[in-house]
């Protein structure tokens, strides 16, 4: 009888950010105020759809140098978000330790 082929096993495909039609992470950095000692996931959100966007959670994964996932940060705009404009966020992050944000995704929340 004929061998069966041995599976190739798949590489794991990255998690795709989650997003809102029209709602734009256009840029984000890990920055550390100097003069406290905290961190911060700082950008800019986009809004451009045509209809204001209220609730906005914006949430990032955080890595150390070692590329270990240590959390997440996360920043939440209640006001209404007009089209055409940009909230600038920043998200607090817990953990010194923190070195890299990926962003885990953009969601509205109930």
């Amino acid at each position: 009888a004929p061998t069966p082929p041995t599976p190739v096993p798949t590489p794991p495909t990255p998690v795709p950010a989650a997003q809102v039609p029209g709602l734009r992470v256009i840029q984000f950095r890990v920055f550390n105020n100097a003069t406290t000692g905290i961190k911060y996931v700082v950008g800019d959100l986009g809004n451009e759809a045509t209809q204001p966007h209220s609730r906005i959670k914006v949430e990032f994964r955080l890595f150390d140098a070692n590329d270990q996932l240590l959390g997440t940060a996360s920043d939440t705009r209640v006001t209404e978000l007009a089209p055409g404009t940009v909230w600038p966020f920043q998200a607090l992050i817990q953990d010194a330790a923190a070195t890299r944000a990926e962003l885990a995704g953009v969601t509205l929340l109930p």
